[in-house]
């Protein structure tokens, strides 16, 4: 099991969009849940799910705290999304047994999302699956297979934080291949000709960041 996170302590935090705070697990130090968040927690008879359910909701208040906020609780509404504070808006993400969480002030954002995977993790023989036939086009223009994994997980990645940008607001459940996405270096842009979300699509942009191992994408929403 992965524990820690391989990369450079600070760059997770330092390719963070304006306005944006982010914690993951190795810079956890608040190590208490609220007893209404405990309780949420017993809930998971599965080890692992119950360590994500944990360790997200720490690197949560510790987002809670870099925005000057007391630690709140942070429970989970219906569909088990995480019910951020009033004038916050926040996502969680986890791969394996690490952990991330972002969030930033209503006021300069609608909502954001973020998803975090292993990098190696998605194997080409699911690429079809997820992907676009422009898509698979793109990533097969690219030689290298190493970078093709690269690519393959940032555009993965950058599905999973749209669809958590989006859902909130048009609680609209999309397919993965009904976003498409454009790499141009580290930054994202997402295409849709789905209506439900075409008309967010002008303010919505993302964010890729490489983590070591790992993949991080950050989708937001003005």
């Amino acid at each position: 099991m992965r524990e820690t996170l391989s990369r450079d302590d600070s760059s997770f935090f330092r390719m963070l969009p304006h306005g944006v705070v982010g914690a993951d697990n190795s810079s956890i130090y608040c190590t208490h849940l609220s007893a209404e968040e405990q309780k949420l927690a017993n809930c998971y008879h599965n080890p692992l799910r119950r360590r994500h359910f944990i360790l997200g909701r720490l690197c949560a208040k510790l987002c809670l705290a870099k925005l000057g906020l007391p630690p709140i609780p942070i429970l989970k509404d219906d569909a088990g999304a995480p019910i951020w504070p009033d004038g916050v808006v926040g996502s969680i993400s986890h791969s394996h047994s690490c952990c991330v969480a972002v969030a930033a002030s209503s006021s300069q954002y609608t909502n954001v999302g973020v998803d975090i995977e292993y990098t190696k993790a998605l194997q080409p023989d699911l690429w079809p699956i997820i992907f676009s036939s422009a898509e698979l086009a793109f990533l097969a223009s690219h030689s290298s297979a190493s970078w093709r994994q690269n690519l393959a997980a940032r555009m993965f990645t950058a599905k999973e934080a749209f669809y958590k940008c989006q859902f909130p607001i048009t609680q609209c459940w999309i397919d993965f291949k009904e976003v498409e996405i454009h790499i141009n270096g580290c930054d994202i842009r997402f295409e849709s000709a789905t209506s439900a979300v075409r008309h967010l699509l002008p303010n919505v942009s993302g964010r890729c960041i490489p983590f070591g191992d790992y993949t991080i994408t950050i989708a937001t929403l003005i």
